[in-house]
């Protein structure tokens, strides 16, 4: 990661903050975990509550490429899509292509379940089937009726949810993030203040500085140290240790 990445990272940090203070999904939140990065988003888990029941939340923010411009924002409730119920009714409406929107099925990527018949051979489907790259090829999952069409995708996004959780949980994902804000880029180096690093909160990077050369860090009360160049900024503070 280079230093323009880490002032994107930063920019992006600030800028999902500011979305998920300002956006209201209807939860009360009770409990809230660092930003951890995937891809183009970041996302959080959230513990909240909402009519008195309690859940989990996956909160993310997707952004444009390579900028802090946020593109959308969405929150994936992980105890509604597994939650267990035999009595599970799906409600419908009419889809303006044809087919059927499912609108208590909450689908990880956003957007809400759909279902259709609208196929050569009439069969019912579910619209957005991952495992399935065209009707009649392997993975092409058909069903009797509209509602048994639905209730194998509600089964699907619960497979899912808990596929999402074991990646998260397993730490797949960066547990947290590190943030470097450029403060000042005169007298010859560039000035971070930085945060999400157990020990260092200010690092001054000289302008050119090449791989095994020395910068210096700041942590504790009024310490500094040499760190060494790996060649990224992010790079180089995970490695260094304060001895």
């Amino acid at each position: 990661m280079t230093i323009t990445d880490i002032t994107v990272q930063s920019a992006r940090l600030a800028a999902a903050e500011a979305q998920f203070c300002t956006t209201d999904f209807g939860y009360r939140n009770t409990a809230v975990e660092p930003w951890r990065e995937d891809g183009a988003k970041l996302v959080r888990f959230v513990q909240a509550e909402r009519n008195g029941q309690s859940s989990l939340l996956e909160y993310s923010v997707l952004f444009a490429p390579d900028s802090a411009r946020v593109i959308c924002c969405r929150v994936f409730d992980f105890t509604e899509a597994l939650a267990e119920d035999d009595d599970w009714v799906p409600m419908f409406s009419a889809w303006r292509k044809g087919g059927w929107y499912v609108w208590n099925i909450a689908r990880p990527e956003g957007g809400c379940g759909c279902v259709s018949r609208n196929y050569a051979d009439g069969k019912w489907r579910i619209v957005c089937d991952p495992r399935r790259d065209e009707p009649g090829a392997p993975g092409d999952f058909t069903y009797a009726s509209r509602t048994e069409a639905a209730k194998a995708e509600r089964a699907l996004i619960a497979e899912q949810a808990r596929a999402l959780l074991h990646k998260a949980r397993c730490n797949e994902l960066p547990p947290h993030l590190l943030s470097a804000r450029l403060v000042c880029d005169k007298h010859g180096y560039q000035d971070f203040d930085i945060e999400g690093h157990p020990t260092v909160h200010r690092a001054c990077v000289p302008n050119g500085i090449r791989v095994g050369q020395q910068f210096n860090v700041y942590h504790g009360e009024g310490m500094k140290s040499g760190a060494i160049w790996t060649g990224t900024l992010e790079g180089s503070l995970r490695k260094f240790a304060c001895c």
